[in-house]
């Protein structure tokens, strides 16, 4: 680095860098539904407002199927 003499005194220039703040973030990421709970609330819902049940629907498939064999 070489520094400029003008008249015997030397011109420095200093850079101070600090941070804003001292705190540190941590982010986690987790899941909200797993399947079981994505299969309960479809079946929940369906089951309130159309009036389906899988039991229901798998007793009616099992009946079609016996009679036919």
């Amino acid at each position: 680095m070489k520094f400029c003499l003008q008249n015997n005194v030397k011109r420095l220039t200093y850079i101070k860098v600090f941070y804003r703040t001292t705190a540190v973030f941590h982010y986690s990421e987790y899941a909200l539904y797993d399947f079981g709970t994505i299969v309960g609330a479809v079946g929940g819902s369906l089951g309130l407002f159309l009036g389906f049940s899988c039991f229901q629907c798998g007793g009616w498939l099992i009946n079609i199927a016996w009679r036919k064999l």
